[in-house]
């Protein structure tokens, strides 16, 4: 039995967690805006293409095929992309206070974003062979700077962003 959710004419979706599964149907080609929300897509293609704007977002994808192409505002998120996850975020311009991870062979790419900045602890992760994130269109990189004391002195590193390339992975 095949579930289906109808909402051909939404366009915002905020603080709502939604799953996705090779069985369910829902037509998301009307959202532009999805913020503060949980999405867990496995095992089915969606279209996303006239989403602009996923910021304060978590993801969760796995074997699927994702239209992100007209995404821009993709700040304050965090993405784990699991073995057969295909995604295309060409026009992503403000990818800052986001973390990435890339798992066993996935690949993904930033070009149109320049910059990259946070205040927080956030990592950017590809891990397993063939793993790759693309951010050799970043001119700037700017960690988090703050420093941690307590009233005897430094206590901690603070907030930190980590870079990671690991298990034959590579981050460019």
């Amino acid at each position: 039995m095949v579930g289906t959710v109808l909402i051909p004419n939404l366009q915002t979706l905020y603080a709502v967690d939604v799953s996705f599964n090779g069985d369910g149907n829902l037509d998301t080609s009307s959202l532009k805006t999805w913020q503060s929300s949980n999405i867990t897509v496995t095992g089915t293609n969606l279209n996303f293409s006239n989403l602009i704007d996923v910021s304060s977002s978590g993801f969760n994808l796995s074997n699927t095929n994702l239209n992100f192409g007209n995404v821009q505002e993709m700040s304050w998120t965090g993405w784990t992309f699991n073995p057969g996850t295909v995604v295309d975020f060409s026009q992503a311009t403000n990818i800052n206070h986001s973390s990435f991870y890339t798992k066993q062979g996935v690949k993904l790419s930033f070009p149109s974003a320049t910059s990259y900045t946070t205040l927080y602890n956030r990592v950017i992760q590809a891990q397993g062979t063939g793993s790759e994130i693309d951010l050799s269109s970043l001119t700037i990189m700017t960690g988090a700077t703050q420093i941690s004391y307590n009233y005897w002195g430094l206590i901690g590193d603070g907030y930190i962003l980590y870079l990671q390339a690991l298990d034959g992975s590579s981050t460019n």
